[in-house]
């Protein structure tokens, strides 16, 4: 078929494994924007050795929580080797002032006191990673530029919803200026101070529970809506935002009321049960 494909990150990986398990795929021109593929006929071998990667889309959240934060985070199993385009999305934080530090198998991010500055950017091959962009790009207020556009991700219109209009909408409510450009979305950053918690209806959708889920780092009262909906790709982002990157937050029912700051802090209590398997711990 003629056209540009959408995720065409995606094609190039599936591409690449189809290689390593013995089908040498072949693209039949040359030009960015052919969709024309050989696929040989083929039986496929196991290599002696193969490593599966970690899920780049995930490892944004994390990375994301370093440079809102201040902090420095390293993700395992995701470097300059990956084939997946989220793994990209350290270099848009870095451009937006953090500094990044990559070998062939792992990704650091260390964030910076000072603020962070708005960019211009095309996310077309990392559109899965464009709502973690966007709450980033909410605290983006250095002098020179707090305005962050971010294009080339309408198909995050036909998604679990209508992802582009939601962040609008749910970074509204919070008191961020967005709006919606033909493929993307411009965002007008401000201090944390001037940032307000907000009930955010997640439409079911993950990737809009675990976005916000980073801004609640920093920003108290935060409160997602439907906290189960990340069991979709990230099942146990709430344990790890608690276990590994000491986030407090209070849960109620399907609610998570999310806050990192000192003043909210408690500790939850702990009970450790002690016995031989099959003693009835459980």
């Amino acid at each position: 078929a003629n056209g540009k494909a959408i995720s065409q990150s995606y094609i190039d990986m599936t591409v690449a494994l189809m290689q390593q398990f013995g089908i040498p795929v072949q693209k039949q021109t040359p030009t960015e924007d052919s969709l024309f593929y050989t696929i040989p006929q083929g039986v496929y071998q196991n290599p002696a050795e193969f490593v599966i990667e970690a899920d780049a889309s995930s490892s944004t959240y994390p990375l994301a929580i370093a440079a809102i934060t201040g902090g420095s985070i390293t993700a395992e199993s995701i470097g300059t080797n990956s084939l997946q385009g989220d793994a990209d999305f350290c270099k848009l934080l870095e451009r937006m002032g953090c500094r990044v530090e990559q070998t062939e198998s792992e990704t650091t991010v260390h964030g910076r006191d000072t603020s962070l500055h708005g960019i211009d950017v095309d996310m077309e091959h990392l559109t899965d990673a464009f709502m973690t962009a966007a709450v980033i790009a909410a605290v983006c207020h250095d002098e020179s530029h707090r305005i962050t556009r971010i294009t080339g991700i309408a198909n995050q219109r036909v998604k679990e919803c209508n992802r582009i209009a939601a962040m609008v909408e749910e970074l509204g409510k919070c008191g961020i200026y967005a709006t919606e450009l033909s493929d993307g979305i411009e965002i007008h950053g401000r201090p944390v101070s001037e940032i307000k918690g907000a009930i955010i209806d997640c439409r079911d959708d993950h990737r809009i529970a675990m976005s916000f889920g980073v801004l609640g780092c920093v920003v108290p009262g935060i409160i997602i809506d439907d906290k189960d909906c990340v069991s979709k790709t990230y099942a146990e982002f709430w344990e790890d935002l608690y276990r590994v990157f000491s986030v407090r937050f209070d849960c109620s029912g399907a609610t998570t009321d999310v806050a990192r700051s000192p003043a909210n802090e408690r500790e939850f209590p702990v009970v450790i049960v002690i016995g031989m398997r099959g003693a009835g711990k459980t």
